[in-house]
C-alpha cells in the first residue's frame, strides 16, 4: 500500500501479511469430505450410482413389458377376440405386476343402469351376484365404485382393503371400473398415474369403448340392409374406384342380374346397356360420373 509521508517527503510501502491458513484448512477439508463422497458414489456394488443405473434398468424392462402387453390387448380387439377375454388378460396381467392383489374388472351396459361383466381372473365369490345386478341396488362399496369418476381407497366386507379406479370413455360416461383387492389386511398402496394399473385401466376402458362402437355399427349395417332390402326402388351402393359395394334385391331385378354378380362389378358397365335406350339428363350424368 503506498503511503505519501508528508513529514519527509519521501514515498513509503506498507506490506500486509494475511494468514489464511485457517480458511485453507477449511476448504481443504471440503475438499477432501466431497473426494470420499464421489468415491462412495463410483464403488461398486452398493454405491448410489450402481443403485440408480439398477433402478433406472429394472424401469425400464417394466416399460418394455408394459408395452408388450398393450400391443397383445390391442392385437386381440384387432382380431375380434371376446371382451370378456381381453378384460381377463388385463386383469392377469396387473395381478402379476402385484403380487398378494386381486384384480377385478367391472363393466356396466350401455345404459349404465347395471353390471354387464364381471372378470376375476383368481376367481372372485362377488362375481357370482354382480353380473346383471342393478346399480342401484349394488351394495357398499361397490354402488360408490361404479358412480366413482375419481380412484377411490377404501375397505370392502371383510375389512380388504381396496383401490378403484374409474373405467372412462373420452366422453366421460363411466364404462365400470378395475378393482385391485388386498388378499390379506394390509393396505393397498395407490399406483402412481403413470404406473402399469393406470394405464391397463385406459386401456380397458378403450376395449369397452370399441367393442360397443363395433356393436352399434354392426346394428346400423343390419337395419340398413334391412331398409334396402325392402324398398321398392333399385339402390346401388358405389365406391369411390366406381364399383358396385352394395346391390338391393330390386336393383338386381330391375338390372336382371344376381346381387353376386353386380357386387365388385364397374357401374359403368352395368349401366350402359341403359344408357343406351335412352339419353340421360346431364344431371343424372353427372351424378354416375362422380
Amino acid at each position: 500500500i503506498e503511503e505519501t509521508l508528508n513529514s519527509t517527503g519521501r514515498q513509503g510501502v506498507l506490506k500486509v501479511d494475511v494468514d489464511v491458513t485457517r480458511e485453507a484448512d477449511r476448504f481443504r477439508r471440503l475438499g477432501n469430505g466431497a473426494f470420499l463422497v464421489l468415491i462412495a458414489l463410483l464403488v461398486p456394488p452398493g454405491g448410489l450410482v450402481g443403485w440408480l443405473i439398477a433402478r433406472n434398468i429394472s424401469a425400464q424392462r417394466r416399460s418394455e413389458r408394459l408395452q408388450r402387453e398393450r400391443g397383445r390387448v390391442l392385437e386381440s380387439l384387432t382380431r375380434g377376440v371376446q371382451l370378456e377375454r381381453v378384460l381377463l388378460r388385463i386383469a392377469r396381467y396387473v395381478e402379476r405386476h402385484r403380487p398378494g392383489l386381486d384384480c377385478i374388472i367391472l363393466t356396466l351396459n350401455e345404459a349404465a343402469s347395471e353390471i354387464s361383466l364381471c372378470v376375476a381372473p383368481g376367481g372372485c365369490e362377488d362375481c357370482e351376484w354382480l353380473g346383471g345386478m342393478p346399480v342401484a341396488e349394488l351394495p357398499v362399496p361397490y354402488a360408490g365404485i361404479m358412480k366413482a369418476r375419481q380412484p377411490i381407497i377404501g375397505t370392502s366386507d371383510g375389512a380388504r382393503p381396496f383401490w378403484s379406479t374409474p373405467l372412462l370413455a373420452t366422453s366421460g360416461q363411466v364404462l365400470g371400473a378395475l378393482i385391485l383387492r388386498c388378499r390379506s389386511g394390509a393396505a393397498v398402496a395407490p399406483p402412481d398415474p403413470g404406473s402399469a394399473e393406470t394405464v391397463l385401466a385406459l386401456l380397458a376402458a378403450f376395449a369397452v369403448e370399441t367393442r360397443r362402437a363395433e356393436l352399434a355399427l354392426s346394428e346400423m349395417r343390419q337395419r340398413n340392409k334391412l331398409i334396402l332390402g325392402a324398398a321398392d326402388d333399385g339402390i346401388l351402393g358405389i365406391d369411390a374406384e366406381g364399383h358396385i359395394t352394395f346391390a338391393n334385391p330390386a336393383a338386381a331385378r330391375i338390372l336382371k342380374r344376381s346381387i353376386t354378380e353386380l357386387t365388385g362389378a364397374p357401374v359403368d358397365a352395368v349401366l350402359q346397356p341403359i344408357s343406351e335406350s335412352f339419353q340421360m339428363t346431364e344431371e343424372v350424368a353427372a351424378a354416375l360420373s362422380e
